[in-house]
């Protein structure tokens, strides 16, 4: 749960390939999934002098908790160890399965449905004093949207009882966490499980989201202006989602937002001509996040998607990204051919020019690279 799409089994970081249904895990009691394992194993054994220095070693990467306050992140094996049901006694009841105790108090409204939040927690199962699974660890925040079943029960009514900047310990039963199976090997059967949340931000989704729920044929008798609204909504919160590093996050957002500006049907040519211009930075935003994504062919339909639309501007950054993607596939002809189009619109350009030098080494080397394998085989003969 510290990295979204994975999870951890025994000392071996390993990936769910796909996503668990926690709401049938519940009702059934199990599931079934497969795992892959991930060259990246997750030591939790650190005594105490080595978690201290790791984390000091790696400060810069929390977001809202400073050093002085991870005592209060970082569970006490006193108080880890601790009879549970003296802990469920003496905490407030939030709800049938949830018990909380609030360490740190926040500030502005507790998270909305539906809003996206970024935490970092410590989880422990009782009678262990080490965490089975941590934000803190993985060197980064974990985020995830409320309402949409990726994180335990208990959790989601925790986080939503929370203010930005609290710290909070939940208490959380069996039927709001793991079940009667557990989460073997890391939670044992039917266990009770303790929480220490941080709550570091949240965002609330856009205000037109309920119009992407809707059919073509639906939006269709919608006003032009509510469909770009909701374009121009969903372009913005998937640039915080960029900024955030969240580049899958927010090429989906991208994506959504393209396919139903262009699904629209517009009336007159100046809302034809803002569909476009907007079309254009969705597709260029789209390639990029592919590009940081390490998707590249991905990034080529993008680009060229935006290269393609009537748009009254250079469109000298779906030409860049066009051509990155294709020198990044190995299509290095392709990518001279499209700078040595961009160069004739934008000569100037500093980021065309160093791209297009990278071309022209890799194309001279490739070449040489032939002519030297030519003479090797000519040689033979």
């Amino acid at each position: 749960m510290a990295d979204e799409d994975n999870d951890y089994v025994g000392g071996m970081r390993h990936r769910i390939k796909d996503a668990i249904d926690m709401g049938k895990l519940r009702e059934t009691g199990s599931c079934t999934f497969e795992l892959e394992d991930v060259d990246d194993p997750l030591n939790l054994e650190d005594d105490e002098e080595d978690r201290k220095a790791d984390l000091e070693a790696k400060k810069g990467f929390f977001e809202g908790i400073s050093l002085k306050n991870l005592d209060v992140v970082h569970c006490s094996a006193e108080e880890a160890l601790t009879d549970f049901d003296e802990v469920e006694k003496s905490w407030s009841s939030i709800s049938e399965g949830v018990q909380k105790k609030v360490c740190r108090p926040g500030r502005g409204d507790k998270v909305p449905d539906r809003a996206k939040v970024w935490i970092h927690y410590m989880a422990y199962h009782e009678g262990s004093d080490e965490p089975f699974d941590n934000s803190v660890k993985v060197s980064r925040p974990f985020a995830f949207r409320m309402g949409e079943g990726r994180v335990i029960q208990g959790l989601e009514i925790g986080v939503a009882s929370m203010e930005i900047k609290e710290i909070s310990k939940f208490l959380i039963q069996p039927a709001y966490a793991f079940g009667p199976l557990g989460c073997k090997p890391r939670v044992p059967e039917n266990s009770r499980v303790l929480f220490t949340v941080e709550l570091l931000d949240y965002k609330i989704v856009a205000k037109c989201s309920g119009i992407f729920d809707m059919t073509v044929e639906e939006r269709a008798e919608l006003p032009f202006s509510e469909v770009y609204k909701a374009a121009e909504e969903l372009k913005f919160d998937a640039k915080s989602e960029y900024i955030n590093t969240e580049y899958q996050e927010a090429a989906n957002m991208y994506s959504k937002a393209a396919r139903m500006l262009e699904e629209y049907f517009a009336t007159t040519e100046s809302q034809e001509a803002e569909k476009n211009t907007l079309l254009y930075t969705l597709f260029n935003n789209l390639a990029n996040c592919y590009l940081k994504l390490d998707k590249p062919k991905k990034a080529v339909k993008a680009s060229k998607s935006a290269m393609n639309l009537p748009v009254d501007v250079t469109k000298e950054k779906a030409y860049y990204l066009f051509c990155k993607a294709n020198f990044e596939l190995g299509n290095i002809e392709e990518a001279k051919r499209m700078g040595d189009e961009a160069l004739l619109i934008c000569p100037n350009h500093n980021e065309i020019l160093k791209l297009y030098s990278n071309v022209l080494k890799k194309l001279q080397k490739d070449n040489l690279d032939q002519k030297n394998l030519y003479k090797k085989m000519m040689a033979k003969k």
